[in-house]
C-alpha cells in the first residue's frame, strides 16, 4: 500500500499544477470601454436540505447556488458577490465567480439575500449522502425574479449504504490482506454495466467494510488478476525509479528508498496475484501448489462462487448496513498460457494482454482475470491462470501502444505536460491493431500461440441533412465530429472523433469488432438525428454490427423538423405541485434492449405551474408518465422500461408536430 501511496502523491502533485484553472463558471463579459450596467439584487431565497427517505433535517450541509448575473456582479465588484449574513447560518467564501455557499443550521436550514433575477441553481452536499441527482432526476433550476422571497426550497440527498462481512481462506482461517470490493450494476441508459464501486482491505479477523456506496444493486467481489511480466523488463523499469530514490526518501521519512516492483520470480517471469483495487500493491500471497501445478486464488463472488452468474445480487436501500456478507476464496490448479504476439511490422513488445471470461464484453476492465506483459520478441506468458473460458484481448496503435481514450472535459483541464505525454496514446484516428482470440484453458498448460494482431476496420460515409433550413457553411462542417461508442465486445476501441470533410463525409480510424451507436457534436441549426444506415440497412435502434472488413456507405441522417411535446402535469389535490418529473420512453424499447442499445428516452422538469416541454422528439410512438422526484427509479433496466408503459400514456408524433398531453402524476411506478 505504502508503494501505491507514492505513486498517488505524485499523481497529485502532478493534477496540481492545474487545479486552480478547473472548474470555473463562465462569466460574460463586457466589451471594452462599455460601462458595466448596475445588477438589481433584491432577491433571496429559503430552504431545507433533508434526508431524501425520511425527511430529517441534515445540519452543516454545505449549500452551493449557482448564478450566470451573480458571476457578472462577482467580476466587476472584483470579489465575492451573493448570499448576506444571516441567524444561525455560517457563509462560506465561495471560490469561483459565480457561485455562493452556505452551511445549514442545525435544522438543516439556509438563506441566501441579495441575489439577482433570473435563472438559479442549487445543489448540495453533506457527510455521508449523495445528490438525489444520481437517480437520473435532472437539477431543477429555480427562477427569480426582482424583489422576490421564495421560501420552502428543499434539498434531497440520499444517505450513504455499506456493507461488511468475513472472508475466510480454504483452511477455514481469515483471509488477511485480501481488497474486497463492490461490483454496482448500474442500468443508466438501459443496457447493464459492470462498474467497480468502494473497496475495503480485510483486517486481521478477515473482516472487511466497505462504506459510502450508493443505494442500489450491486455484487461482492474480491477481485484476483493474476500478473505476469518479464524479469527483465520489470529489472529495466527499475532504472528510471532510481532517479526517485531522494524524493521516496524524504516522502517516507527515509523509511523507503526506492520502489521495488513485489512478486514471485518464476523462472525468468515475475508473477503476482494483483487484486486490481491497489494498482502497485502485494495482492494476496501465492496459494500452496496443488497437485503439483501452481495453485491461485480465483475471483470470488459473494456468496463463495467464481461465476458472476451464479453472484447474488445485493440491493441496498439508502442509509443500509448490509453485514454478513460472509464468503470463503479457495485457490485452483492453475495452467501457463504462453506464446508468442506479433504486432503490423513484427513481434508485438511490450504489449499488455488481457485475459477476460468469455463471450468479452465493453465493460469486462471490471472482471479481468490475468495480464501479462509481452517481452521485446513478443514472447509472453500468462501464470496462474484457473480453467474457463476466456478472451485474450490487446490493442495498440500504428506507433506500438496501447491506445486510450480521454473524455474531452478531461482534456480541457489536463495539464498541458501530462496532455503532451498522453496524446500519443489517443484513439485520435489512423490505424489502431487489435487481438480478440478465444482461449479454452483446461488441466494442461496453453503453450506455443503464434498470435497476430489485426488492423481494426474503417468506417465510412457521410451526414446526410434533410431539410429546408441552412446548411452549415463547409468551413462550419469541418468543425462537426463524428464518434462511434462501443456497446458491446470493444472495450479499449472506441470513442474516437472523426472529423468531417467539407463536402459532409468522413472515414474514421480503425475500430475493433463489436457492436457500436453513433453520435455527432458539433453540427449548428436546428438539426436532430434521425436515422442510421449501413447500405441502405436501418441501424437506428440495433446499432452498427462492426466485423474484420471496412464498413462503407454508412448514412447519418438529420431532420430540421423535430417534434415538440408539451402538457401540464396535476395532482388530485388542491395545494402546490410537488417536485415530479415526466419521463418519456420510445414505444419500440423492447426491440433495442434486444439488440443491446439504449431505447430513446428523455426526462423533463415539471415547472411550479404544471408546465413541462419535451423539444427535438423524433416521429414515433412514446409511453409518457409524470412522477414525483423522489420515485424517479436509479436504474434503467428492462422493469423501468415496462414500468413507464404500464403506468404512462402512449402518444404518437409525427415530424414537425407540435402537440400536448396532460398528465396525472403518479405516487410510484414501481
Amino acid at each position: 500500500m505504502r508503494q501505491h501511496r507514492l505513486f498517488v502523491i505524485a499523481a497529485a502533485l502532478l493534477a496540481g499544477a492545474n487545479a486552480s484553472a478547473q472548474g470555473r463558471d463562465p462569466v460574460p463579459q463586457q466589451p471594452a470601454g462599455t460601462p458595466q450596467a448596475p445588477i438589481v439584487r433584491t432577491a433571496s431565497l429559503a430552504g431545507q436540505v433533508v434526508d431524501a427517505d425520511t425527511g430529517a433535517p441534515i445540519g452543516g450541509a454545505f449549500v452551493r447556488l449557482q448564478s450566470r448575473l451573480l458571476a457578472a456582479a462577482a467580476t466587476a465588484a472584483g470579489g465575492r458577490a451573493g448570499a448576506g449574513p444571516a441567524p444561525a447560518i455560517f457563509p462560506s467564501t465561495a471560490p469561483q465567480a459565480g457561485t455562493d455557499a452556505v452551511i445549514t443550521d442545525g435544522d438543516g436550514r439556509f438563506v441566501f439575500h441579495d441575489l439577482p433575477k433570473g435563472a438559479t441553481q442549487l445543489s448540495a452536499t453533506a457527510a455521508g449522502y449523495l445528490d438525489r441527482a444520481a437517480s437520473g432526476v435532472p437539477t431543477r433550476p429555480i427562477q427569480l425574479e426582482d424583489g422576490q422571497h421564495l421560501d420552502g426550497v428543499r434539498l434531497r440527498l440520499l444517505k450513504v449504504a455499506s456493507v461488511s462481512g468475513v472472508v475466510l481462506d480454504e483452511a477455514g482461517e481469515p483471509a488477511v490482506g485480501l481488497t474486497v470490493r463492490a461490483l454496482r450494476r448500474e442500468v443508466p441508459q438501459g443496457i447493464p454495466r459492470l462498474t467497480m464501486s468502494g473497496f475495503g482491505r480485510t483486517d486481521d479477523r478477515g473482516a472487511y467494510r466497505i462504506d459510502n456506496l450508493p443505494p442500489g444493486q450491486l455484487y461482492v467481489v474480491a477481485p484476483q488478476n493474476q500478473t505476469t511480466v518479464p524479469a527483465a523488463e520489470a529489472d529495466k523499469n527499475q532504472l528510471p525509479l532510481a532517479a526517485m530514490s531522494p524524493l521516496i526518501e524524504a516522502m517516507t521519512g527515509g523509511t523507503q528508498s526506492s520502489i521495488t516492483p513485489p512478486g514471485v520470480r518464476i523462472g525468468d517471469q515475475l508473477w503476482r496475484n494483483n487484486d486490481q483495487s491497489a494498482p502497485g500493491g502485494p495482492g494476496y500471497s501465492p496459494a500452496p501448489p496443488v497437485n503439483g501445478r501452481l495453485a491461485a486464488y480465483q475471483t470470488t463472488f459473494y456468496p463463495g462462487v467464481t461465476q458472476l452468474s451464479q453472484a447474488m445480487t445485493i440491493t441496498l436501500r439508502s442509509g443500509e448496513d448490509r453485514s454478513g456478507l460472509d464468503f470463503q476464496i479457495r485457490p485452483t490448479a492453475s495452467a501457463r498460457v504462453s506464446g508468442i504476439l506479433m504486432g503490423a511490422t513484427g513481434p508485438a513488445a511490450s504489449t499488455q494482454l488481457r485475459l477476460v471470461p468469455a463471450p468479452g464484453r465493453a465493460d469486462d476492465d471490471a472482471l479481468v482475470v490475468a495480464t501479462a506483459t509481452t517481452a521485446t520478441d513478443g514472447t509472453f506468458t500468462m501464470l496462474g491462470v484457473p480453467t474457463g473460458q476466456y478472451i485474450l484481448k490487446a490493442t495498440m496503435n500504428a506507433r506500438g501502444l496501447a491506445p486510450i481514450n480521454i473524455p474531452p472535459e478531461a482534456m480541457a483541464n489536463m495539464p498541458p505536460e501530462l496532455l503532451a505525454a498522453m496524446q500519443s496514446r489517443m484513439n485520435t484516428g489512423g490505424d489502431s491493431f487489435f487481438l480478440q482470440a478465444p482461449i479454452a484453458v483446461g488441466d494442461r498448460d496453453v503453450t506455443g500461440l503464434a498470435l497476430a494482431m489485426r488492423v481494426g476496420a474503417k468506417l465510412s460515409g457521410r451526414v446526410v441533412l434533410d431539410g429546408a433550413a441552412p446548411k452549415p457553411a463547409a468551413q462550419q462542417m469541418q468543425n462537426v465530429q463524428v464518434t462511434f461508442t462501443p456497446v458491446t465486445g470493444a472495450s479499449g476501441f472506441g470513442n474516437m472523433q472523426t472529423r468531417l470533410t467539407t463536402d459532409a463525409t468522413f472515414t474514421t480510424g480503425t475500430y475493433a469488432p463489436g457492436l457500436y451507436s453513433a453520435s455527432v457534436t458539433g453540427l449548428p441549426g436546428p438539426w436532430v438525428l434521425r436515422m442510421v444506415t449501413v447500405a441502405g440497412r436501418d441501424a437506428t435502434t440495433t446499432g452498427i454490427d462492426v466485423g474484420e472488413s471496412d464498413l462503407a456507405e454508412v448514412e447519418l441522417t438529420f431532420t430540421d423538423r423535430p417534434a415538440t411535446l408539451t402538457g401540464f402535469a396535476r395532482q388530485d389535490t388542491n395545494g402546490p405541485l410537488p417536485a415530479s418529473t415526466v419521463l418519456l420512453v420510445s414505444a419500440d424499447y423492447r426491440a433495442a434492449l434486444n439488440a443491446g442499445m439504449t431505447p430513446r428516452q428523455q426526462v423533463a422538469i415539471v415547472q411550479p405551474t404544471g408546465a413541462f416541454t419535451f423539444g427535438r422528439l423524433l416521429p414515433g410512438d412514446y409511453y409518457i408518465v409524470a412522477v414525483l422526484d423522489e420515485a424517479v427509479p436509479i436504474d434503467r433496466d428492462v422493469t423501468f422500461f415496462e414500468a413507464v408503459a404500464r403506468f404512462g400514456t402512449r402518444v404518437t408524433v409525427a415530424e414537425g408536430d407540435t402537440k400536448s398531453q396532460d398528465l396525472k402524476i403518479v405516487r410510484s411506478i414501481r
